[in-house]
């Protein structure tokens, strides 16, 4: 072996290169490997010369892959030094313990202090919406987004990406193709300052999706047959023996079966090999697998569309947000925890002295595994349920309970009205009749406002309805099988919550835009408080304000706004002054500058991601990680955990994002948090009892009486639980349970189990000899149960027409002691009464 390594020396030395023992092993390694792929080869060189070449390559490699080492090294420990700073300034200044700090890194702070709310989870967002909204602002400027969302030019896209623009002979392809392929290339770049090393994208069309469904569908031999025809076998298997091309495509399949590579912190590749980029020493990390090649390469766009629709079932538009998705996932990561975010956060966690296993370090690791796509992937032996995946049954199951339950939810939503307002009042300055009329007015004007789409993208607020995340307001955020995702994104627009869910996200960024806008000639001190300490938050300095006074800040309606794209506008003259001073360099190059764009871009967006997402109360990684208490999908223990909490992501954000963000607030402007606190529950209640009423009306009874005796007290506990002052757990505080007789641990355990519960309860009366009482359960059950029947806009129609009649055949005089259960429980009757109006057949 040490003649070995000084042949190899010697040779290199030869060749004007000085290597150490360290790489003449990992030299003779390799070279070893590569020999036993060629064992019965004849090659034209002799063995000598074949074994300078790889000499040659190898040194160059290790030389290059020493530069990154090194690099990443340094790296690493900037990032070490940034997260020590943060987590000892958080300790002394009384705010809490290293493991609160560390959380707030990771998701966010309730607190008031610089830097608080730009967490990992707000920069993903942030940069989701930034490079997402310079895609679809690019697209929708030439009217291509309606196009491209078609799916119609998709095999066009593929070609143009993959084999080269102007192939296709389609200009509106072509013009889709090359926006994408800048976005793509804009998060490459980006990617590569924080650590990976990944050359230019030739024939890539889009990280490619998979659907583990449809693979566990196929099975092994099945894929394995389509995809053979399809792949560049040259480029696939290069040094790969053919007697080993089935195990390497076999391992492949089942990494991509599992789900698992949709982890944005995964230490493996596609083909599900621990470490397979060699370019690389050291522990397995991100920044490695982001620098390593696709495993699996295509002939030609054509192949790689044929796939996509064999076993991706998603648009190209789906397939290309995810991957900004995942891109935005591990910038993020990598730009706060650097380039191995895994080894990071098990580093810290032991720092902070915490058990493997303990609470602490479970509540730590329960909010990293919602940053990194953990809680997507498909972990564990896959179980079976009625012949089918386990997750596909369940996420089914509660895309069900969402389409037959959330029929009301728009209306329900009336109360973002006024959480809405409460932000804008306390965060932007607006007085309470301003930030109200604005909320009232969003939903009003965007109607008829031909520019809300455009402001949407460039302001980031119009990717979540891209995205198809709706749904995740109210319940898990399911991967569905296909047919389900688009039955479930089409109810979402049926019902309303798509169109309301963008009018006020959109319509808080455009205001907060405008504040922005309005104050880029003011120092810090001449601001609104509110607005300042909000800005703090975010890391938003006065001087990066006012740089926008070099811009053009008015809009297409005439009105001014700071969009974050008006930060490439910025010529070098103008940023450096800011980059130098805010970075702390004396020479900003190039890479500074660029690295402070994205920087700057990605504050900006992140603060309207956020702000409209506590405006409307969306969950986000904290939220997600009290959710799902870290259980992965595909298991018992997680599907469970997702059907309990179905539902429950309203009240629990309510507190987090609205409750708690008031007090907050309140506190940093030295004012009273339980009188901000008290504004906004008694809001919430006006717009709950509000919210009641329109449905009572829509169902055809009297709206709820306020000032009765009787029912005064009941009618306000109920407003303030459809306010979101309580939640689901307002049926505990007020002892009401549940009007249909559920108990206390039905109504906990979700909609799931009160389902399960009503057939119980059903069959027993069956049993007792008490049809009647059978019947009436299982006429409650069926009309609670069947998706789009309750939309709020025909609810009143199908009840009428249909549901009544068919209740009322089911189980004779249900509508009767229907109407009876109305008087008596609510002092309210129907303005029709069902048993004389319902449509009798």
């Amino acid at each position: 072996m040490e003649a070995c390594k000084l042949s190899v020396k010697e040779a290199a030395k030869e060749l004007g290169h000085d290597i150490n023992d360290d790489e003449a092993e990992e030299i003779l390694a390799q070279l070893q490997e590569e020999l036993e792929k060629r064992i019965g080869k004849i090659y034209s060189k002799s063995q000598e010369d074949q074994l300078r070449d790889k000499i040659i390559s190898l040194h160059k490699n290790a030389r290059i892959n020493a530069a990154i080492q090194k690099r990443n090294y340094l790296i690493n420990k900037r990032r070490v030094m940034d997260l020590d700073r943060q987590i000892k300034s958080y300790v002394e200044s009384g705010k809490g313990s290293e493991a609160d700090a560390f959380m707030d890194i990771l998701v966010g702070s309730f607190k008031n202090y610089e830097g608080g709310r730009l967490s990992i989870d707000a920069r993903r967002q942030g940069i989701l919406n930034d490079a997402a909204g310079l895609l679809l602002a690019e697209l929708e400027r030439n009217d291509l987004v309606k196009m491209f969302q078609s799916g119609d030019l998709d095999q066009a896209i593929y070609i143009e990406l993959f084999d080269g623009f102007g192939k296709s002979n389609d200009a509106e392809a072509e013009l889709i193709a090359r926006a994408i392929e800048k976005v793509q290339k804009n998060l490459l770049h980006r990617k590569n300052r924080s650590g990976a090393n990944i050359g230019e994208l030739i024939n890539y069309v889009v990280r490619q999706r998979h659907d583990p469904n449809r693979l566990r569908d196929a099975g092994f031999n099945t894929w394995h047959d389509d995809i053979i025809q399809l792949l560049d076998t040259e480029k696939t298997f290069a040094g790969i023996p053919a007697r080993a091309q089935r195990a390497f495509l076999k391992e492949a399949y089942e990494h991509l079966e599992s789900g698992n590579f949709q982890k944005s912190s995964s230490v493996v590749g596609a083909d599900g090999k621990i470490d397979p980029v060699t370019a690389f020493k050291g522990p397995a990390n991100l920044a490695k697998k982001l620098s390593g090649s696709r495993v699996l390469h295509f002939k030609d766009g054509k192949s790689s569309k044929a796939y996509a629709d064999k076993y991706s079932g998603k648009t190209l538009i789906s397939s290309v947000l995810d991957g900004i998705t995942n891109d935005a996932e591990s910038i993020a990561l990598m730009e706060v925890l650097g380039t191995n975010p895994a080894a990071m956060l098990d580093r810290y966690i032991t720092k902070f002295g915490f058990a493997k296993g303990s609470a602490e370090a479970k509540r730590i690791q329960n909010a990293f595994a919602e940053l990194d796509g953990s809680m997507r992937g498909i972990f564990g032996t896959q179980k079976k349920f009625l012949g089918a995946d386990l997750t596909a049954v369940a996420a089914s199951f509660r895309a069900v309970q969402n389409m037959s339950k959330l029929g009301f939810a728009t209306i329900s939503s009336f109360s973002d009205i006024n959480s809405k307002a409460m932000l804008l009042q306390r965060e932007a300055g607006l007085s309470m009749f301003q930030a109200y009329n604005r909320s009232i007015l969003d939903v009003m004007t965007a109607f008829n406002d031909k520019q809300r789409k455009q402001f949407s993208y460039y302001l980031g607020t119009g990717t979540d309805a891209m995205l198809g995340n709706v749904h995740s307001r109210f319940a898990a955020d399911d991967q569905l099988p296909g047919m389900m995702t688009k039955a479930q994104q089409l109810y979402f627009k049926l019902n309303g919550m798509q169109f309301w869910n963008s009018a006020q996200k959109d319509g808080t960024a455009r205001i907060l835009a405008a504040v922005l806008a309005d104050n880029i000639g003011k120092r810090f001190d001449d601001m609104d408080v509110g607005l300042v300490n909000t800005l703090k938050m975010y890391n938003i300095k006065q001087n990066e304000i006012a740089l926008f006074r070099h811009v053009d800040t008015k809009a297409e309606d005439g009105r001014n706004y700071v969009f974050a794209r008006m930060v490439d506008d910025l010529t070098d003259e103008q940023l450096d002054p800011v980059v130098s001073a805010n970075m702390g360099i004396t020479e900003v190059t190039d890479r500074a500058r660029q690295a402070y764009r994205d920087e700057l871009r990605t504050k900006i967006m992140a603060y309207y991601a956020d702000s409209a997402d506590a405006a409307v109360p969306t969950p986000g990684a904290r939220e997600r990680a009290i959710l799902n208490r870290g259980l992965a999908r595909g298991t018992p223990e997680g599907e469970a955990i997702r059907m309990i909490m179905q539902f429950k992501s309203f009240p629990v954000t309510f507190i987090t994002k609205g409750l708690r963000r008031q007090a907050a607030g309140y506190r940093a402007a030295e004012r009273s948090a339980a009188v901000g606190i008290a504004q906004m529950i008694a809001g919430a209640t006006v717009m709950g009892y509000i919210s009641n009423a329109t449905k009572d009306i829509l169902k055809g009874r009297e709206p709820r009486e306020v000032f009765s005796v009787e029912q005064g007290w009941k009618s306000f506990t109920e407003a303030f639980v459809a306010g979101g002052g309580a939640g689901i757990y307002g049926d505990f505080i007020f002892g009401e349970f549940n009007r249909y007789g559920q108990g206390p641990l039905e109504t906990l355990m979700g909609p799931t189990a009160g389902v399960l519960a009503d057939g119980l309860r059903a069959w027993g009366k069956f049993a007792d000899g008490n049809p009647e009482a059978a019947g009436d359960t299982l006429a409650r059950v069926m009309s609670r149960n069947i998706p789009g029947i309750n939309l709020f806009y025909a609810k009143f129609a199908i009840d009428y027409l249909v549901l009544h009649n068919i209740s009322e055949q089911m189980s004779p005089g249900y509508l009767r002691r229907l109407e009876q259960r109305m008087e008596r429980d609510y002092n309210s009757e129907f303005f029709l009464p069902p048993s004389r109006n319902a449509v009798q057949f």
